[in-house]
């Protein structure tokens, strides 16, 4: 079951990647660069392909660490511990044990966004 589930996220992470490729590399299609033609300039079609490649080797690394944190928290007693953890704060809830989990691991993955975010969502906009 377990070598399943790793195969079906390998998959999933290379098909992901596969897409992310294919959508820097972009569409080499006359008929639509002809009609893209009828609204922009190639210098704005230039401008547009720049700034929408801009951040790809960055996304490529923040989609690499998001895939090490799940496999780490589903393949490690990493994840048992942080259960045990929040089961003895919440007296051994099941609710609450599980909303503590999911806070938890949603704050860790957050704080850990933090600096994509900033380059993605301030750097590059400026």
């Amino acid at each position: 079951m377990k070598r399943d589930i790793i195969t079906a996220f390998i998959i999933l992470f290379l098909f992901r990647l596969l897409l992310s490729i294919l959508d820097y590399r972009g569409s080499s299609s006359s008929e639509l660069y002809s009609e893209i033609l009828k609204y922009f300039s190639p210098d704005d079609i230039a401008n547009g392909e720049t700034y929408a490649r801009r951040g790809f080797g960055v996304a490529i690394v923040r989609n690499i660490i998001f895939a090490m944190i799940l496999l780490v928290m589903s393949f490690t007693s990493l994840s048992g511990k942080l259960e045990q953890f929040c089961a003895k704060l919440t007296g051994k809830k099941f609710f609450l044990t599980s909303v503590c989990f999911i806070a938890i691991l949603y704050s860790f993955t957050a704080l850990i966004s933090l600096p994509f975010n900033f380059y993605f969502y301030y750097t590059l906009e400026h």
